[in-house]
């Protein structure tokens, strides 16, 4: 089992819209990474 989430170091951004698409914003380079 994962270990459970404590803490986030990385930015954090408010998007002001109704519908975000996640998808649009994770880069696919980052996605390859993992």
């Amino acid at each position: 089992m994962a270990e459970k989430y404590t803490q986030h170091t990385g930015l954090v951004v408010p998007l002001a819209a109704a519908n975000v698409v996640t998808d649009a914003c994770v880069s696919c380079s980052l996605l390859r990474a993992a």
